[in-house]
């Protein structure tokens, strides 16, 4: 029968002994409220904080009920105390009371005055300390003595309770006397009564405080975020300025090569030039035969000059597509492992901002994820146009065969005249001074297909650059969105503080 006597809710002194939230519903008056049991916070509240959270959610008035008559106490580096936890669970309400409930369990213990001296400053010093912790939202501290009332007016059918019941009953056959004693009757009435009038109000006023309590924690965390895009941001410019001015020195080496190249090519093709028609003199060539010889041979050259040209430029051009990818991939890792370290962790209880994680990498992630494939398109792209440009060379033969007309006649008609020593002298100032012509032809043409290629190269890596920039400006766009909405969030707030929603 014992299983049948009321008061199996109370804790038997074991914490976390409430593990669901109990909820009973009254009508006073026509007035309809319901008192929710929640689970204790100072136990193992992992395994209770569900309940506790969904509890707190649904209340409009929270009491924080103790046995004590003492401020919570306060936490250390190790764990958290009860006056952290409580800030923790109950900040986002309107009303909040503490009530203390006396220990009672002696009938020689209830007397006039419930509370002595003693507890009331020390409740003082309850009042003080969560007043300044919940400032306006303390209501103040009620107090009670549950166990006389609950033994005076429960039903028992054996067990401890039974035994109280008879004892307080001897001592106090009058039960209303019991409650007044114990403060109940006060609090009761005072619960019915004060506590429920304007109860639209107060749960409006309670449903305000914790929309402006969510607004704020989601701006901390959106705030936060934005802080860290900010610091990401200040952190990759300094690295991206290092990338271009690598990608400018890249540029100008490769400018040098292309000079060099081109330099030693136009020494090479005279030099061999030169050779092969003084060899041919010594021989001893006629006039006609010279001419042609000489016309024949920087053809040939030409076309030498030009492959060699062409597969210097590969070298080259493999070299630089090797260095500045190199570049890239470094400024890449930098980057993504600079974001890999930045602390978002979400606060997966703040709702508004569960879709964030996915906004973010479609923008960040995206312009990491294309900067590689993007700058690769445009280095061959330029290895591409290289090759086209080599046509250029094609024109320099006919170029020079045009000058060659005009230089060789005079020097020829001469030949026969003079020793045949003196003949190979005139011959070879006439390769000469062709060869002279040549070169100057050849030169014009180098440099302007020179020019081409560094206009080439240039264009290239400003494109490279512009490539790295974006991942910043994908950052950028990423932190200032942030930005709006911490604006668009305390903007927000701010209308809900002042009424004007």
């Amino acid at each position: 029968m014992d299983e049948k006597s009321d008061g199996k809710i109370i804790g038997d002194g074991r914490s976390d002994f409430t593990q669901v939230v109990g909820e009973y519903q009254f009508e006073v008056d026509d007035k309809k409220f319901a008192i929710l049991d929640l689970p204790g916070i100072l136990g193992n509240e992992k395994e209770v904080q569900t309940a506790i959270d969904e509890g707190v959610e649904k209340a409009h008035v929270v009491f924080y009920v103790s046995k004590q008559p003492n401020p919570p106490q306060k936490g250390d580096e190790k764990s958290l105390g009860a006056i952290e936890k409580i800030s923790h669970e109950l900040s986002k309400h309107s009303e909040i009371y503490f009530l203390y409930n006396k220990p009672v369990r002696n009938p020689n213990s209830l007397k006039e005055e419930l509370i002595s001296d003693e507890d009331q400053n020390a409740l003082k010093g309850v009042d003080k300390e969560l007043s300044d912790k919940f400032s306006d939202v303390y209501e103040g501290h009620k107090t009670i003595s549950a166990y006389p009332a609950f033994v005076a007016l429960g039903y028992f059918y054996g067990g401890k309770n039974l035994k109280s019941q008879k004892n307080f009953l001897e001592k106090f056959s009058d039960t209303p006397k019991l409650l007044e004693l114990s403060q109940v009757s006060q609090f009761s009435k005072w619960l019915t009564t004060d506590l429920v009038d304007n109860v639209k109000d107060k749960i409006k006023k309670s449903n305000y405080k914790k929309v402006t309590i969510l607004l704020t924690e989601t701006n901390d965390e959106v705030h936060r975020i934005y802080k860290s895009y900010s610091d990401l941001s200040k952190k990759n410019l300094g690295q991206l300025k290092f990338a271009t001015d690598q990608l400018d020195q890249i540029e100008q080496s490769f400018k040098q090569k292309i000079e060099d190249t081109f330099e030693k090519t136009k020494r090479n093709f005279e030099q061999n030039v030169r050779q092969k028609l003084y060899d041919d003199i010594e021989k001893g060539l006629d006039a006609k035969t010279l001419k042609q010889e000489l016309q024949q041979t920087i053809k040939s050259e030409t076309d030498d000059l030009k492959k060699s040209v062409e597969k210097q430029i590969d070298v080259n051009l493999k070299e630089f597509s090797k260095e500045i990818e190199d570049v890239v991939s470094k400024y890449n890792i930098y980057l993504q492992e600079n974001y890999k370290k930045m602390s978002i962790n979400f606060n997966k209880s703040i709702s508004p901002i569960s879709s964030i994680k996915e906004f973010e990498f479609l923008g960040v992630e995206k312009a990491f994820k294309d900067l590689l494939r993007n700058i690769g398109l445009a280095v061959g792209g330029i290895v591409l146009a290289f090759f086209k440009g080599g046509a250029e060379l094609i024109v320099v033969v006919p170029a020079i065969i045009g000058a060659l007309a005009n230089i060789a006649l005079p020097v020829i008609k001469l030949v026969g005249i003079f020793s045949p020593n003196h003949v190979k002298s005139l011959e070879r100032k006439y390769v000469n001074a062709n060869l002279s012509t040549t070169i100057s032809v050849l030169d014009s043409k180098l440099k302007k297909e020179g020019y081409n290629i560094k206009n080439k190269i240039k264009e290239t890596t400003k494109n490279i650059e512009s490539e790295l920039d974006k991942s910043i400006q994908a950052i950028d766009t990423t932190k200032e969105s942030y930005k709006a909405a911490s604006n668009h969030l305390i903007e927000l707030r701010n209308q809900i503080e002042n009424g004007e929603l």
